[in-house]
């Protein structure tokens, strides 16, 4: 290798390694506030070799090609452009891929496209655009590049210096703030006295979105949602932008932000030597599309998410600590492991359950395992297994069992992730012409798939309102809304935060009232309220006054106290067996949640 050429390949896979890997590892740490210098560590020397050898690769290929077209006669033998057209290869189709991936049909900023003619010619606009800036771009970086080279070492020593503190002094400083955080006291709060005391009955429904319920309401379809909206309250539920349903049903469970919760993503990724639990990927930088492959080869780990990955308490445990009765069927990745319930008349279903059933039920479990999914474990007999059918048809029926022999609990909470599946997977045929290369059969057989999905809901929703106390209060909600792309291994994305639905409908709710603003932190503040209890003020959320009658809104005042935090366990970590985790991340993987 001549000197020429392993100056100017040091050079790239520098700019790489410290420029592109060292930045990502640093959000990576902020992120994550990664509290072990090891781990941080760690984090930046895989990064930089992640991103580095690419580097070095794209000027190798230019290298290659620039000397075949010098062998031919076509090009010059001048090399000091080479570092510039190895970046620039870098760089395009990086940066165009982060910012087109996932892009949606609510990203255009000039009104609405109607036909996927129109967005192709929109994407291929922004795709000409990004490329040309990131080529131009590529110029300045190489020459800057070029001053850092080792010729001058106080740059490329300052620099490595620069990312060097950062990833020894932020653990430093993450770990000194968790270790100093202070255990406040409070008294412990007891629930409202009322002439009477409501239960509630929380509906959470993943992605389920308000376009698609009005629709189908137009048509004639759901009837028992269009009785809930005439007798209740209704909004458009704002959410997070750039975030996923992991994170943003922590965010419900608990009324608090990531910073509080920790709660990142479905997974988190751990790397050989690393003590620590690992790290969430963080989003849109380009890494979370390679952790499969580099797990294919053992250079990395995943691990789905569970209860003892929340740093606040889901609403369930806060109920359970005042002396509430809780029925919870499926908490999302929260609710694994069951947790033991203080009342006897409580019970609790794992999401994990989603895995079990397709495999024939809890009879080939140990007691143990078992115990891990259900709470108390005689309740297992009210599980209501199917091989094929949707989780929705498990959680339904074994809550629809178990409310005829027992109870209803003051906090009954159900949950699916069924409409985001069946939305990610089959939009293309609910408005076809957004979308290329819909043919008549496949619009035969799909055009009525989602519509089925929301009949199911609408239907159960029929038979549990019978079967719920009069004096309960319904809240319907999901963490986000839909929206329809064309640069996606699936139909639909959410990267920018659509709107989620809340429906509430019962006693002292209003009737045929819109609420003008909501989000998803305010749910468990008022899920709270409606048991009675006050809500806390280290919640990022509030008590959605405005959707109360003023006869309630007078007997109900809202109480605050400082945290519910000061009650809680610490949870020991907890991990799934290889097998069900490998199940979750293969769930994961056929919705192209992990590449």
């Amino acid at each position: 290798m001549g000197r020429e050429t392993y100056r100017v390949l040091t050079r790239g896979f520098g700019y790489g390694a410290l420029g592109v890997g060292g930045t990502i590892s640093v959000l990576h740490l902020i992120y994550n506030r990664v509290p072990s210098v090891l781990d941080s560590w760690l984090l930046w020397l895989f990064l930089s070799l992640l991103y580095g050898v690419p580097a070095a690769v794209s000027i190798a290929i230019v290298l290659v090609v620039r000397r075949t077209l010098q062998r031919q006669g076509h090009a010059s033998k001048a090399t000091s452009t080479v570092l510039a057209q190895g970046v620039a290869l870098y760089q395009v189709p990086f940066f165009t891929l982060l910012a087109l991936y996932g892009l949606t049909y609510d990203h255009y900023p000039f009104g609405e496209l109607h036909s996927a003619g129109a967005m192709m010619v929109y994407l291929g606009g922004l795709a000409v655009l990004i490329a040309t800036a990131s080529f131009a771009l590529a110029f300045p970086v190489a020459a800057l590049v070029d001053r850092c080279s080792l010729a001058q070492r106080r740059w490329l020593w300052g620099g490595i210096a620069l990312l060097g503190l950062f990833h020894s002094a932020l653990p430093v400083a993450y770990a000194l703030a968790d270790s100093s955080s202070d255990p406040r006291s409070a008294l412990r709060p007891l629930r409202a006295e009322r002439a009477d005391p409501q239960k509630v009955f929380f509906l959470g429904l993943d992605g389920a979105d308000w376009r698609v319920i009005d629709r189908l309401i137009d048509e004639g379809r759901l009837p028992n949602f269009s009785r809930l909206l005439e007798s209740g309250t209704r909004a458009t539920l704002g959410t997070l932008a750039s975030a996923n349903s992991a994170l943003l049903w922590a965010s419900i469970y608990t009324g608090k932000g990531p910073k509080l919760h920790g709660c990142l993503d479905f997974y988190r990724v751990r790397l050989p030597g690393m003590r620590g639990d690992g790290f969430y990927p963080y989003h849109r930088t380009g890494f979370k599309e390679v952790v499969g492959f580099l797990r294919s080869f053992g250079l990395a780990s995943q691990r789905v998410i569970n209860r003892s990955c929340l740093r606040a308490r889901p609403v369930w445990e806060i109920v359970d600590d005042l002396g509430g009765s809780v029925g919870v069927v499926d908490g999302y990745f929260y609710s694994n492991p069951a947790p033991t319930l203080s009342r006897d008349s409580s019970y609790f279903f794992s999401y994990a359950l989603n895995s079990v059933g397709p495999r024939g039920g809890l009879s080939d479990l140990s007691s143990t395992a078992r115990g891990l999914l259900v709470q108390p474990p005689a309740a297992a007999r009210h599980f209501e297994p199917h091989r094929e059918a949707p989780d929705f048809f498990w959680q339904s029926e074994t809550l629809l069992a178990i409310l005829k022999e027992k109870e209803q609990p003051d906090y009954l909470q159900l949950y699916t992730h069924q409409p985001d599946t069946v939305q990610h997977q089959y939009w293309k045929w609910l408005q076809p012409e957004l979308f290329f290369g819909v043919t008549e059969d496949d619009l035969l057989n799909n055009a009525d798939r989602i519509a089925d999905t929301y009949d199911a809901f609408d239907r159960f929703l029929e038979r549990v309102l019978d079967a719920l106390d009069p004096q309960t209060t319904l809240i319907i909600a999901s963490d986000h809304g839909h929206s329809p792309t064309l640069v996606h291994s699936m139909y639909t994305q959410h990267r920018h935060g659509p709107p989620g639905i809340l429906l509430m409908a019962g006693p002292g709710i209003r009737r045929g009232h819109s609420l003008e603003s909501a989000h998803i932190f305010d749910l468990t503040p008022t899920l709270l309220h409606l048991l009675g209890y006050p809500t806390a003020r280290d919640l990022d959320g509030r008590v959605l006054h405005d959707a109360f009658t003023a006869d309630f809104a007078r007997a109900a005042p809202i109480r605050a106290i400082d945290s519910y935090e000061v009650f809680g366990s610490t949870t020991a970590t907890v991990n799934l067996d290889e097998e069900l985790n490998d199940a979750e991340l293969e769930k994961l993987r056929a919705l192209g949640y992990i590449p």
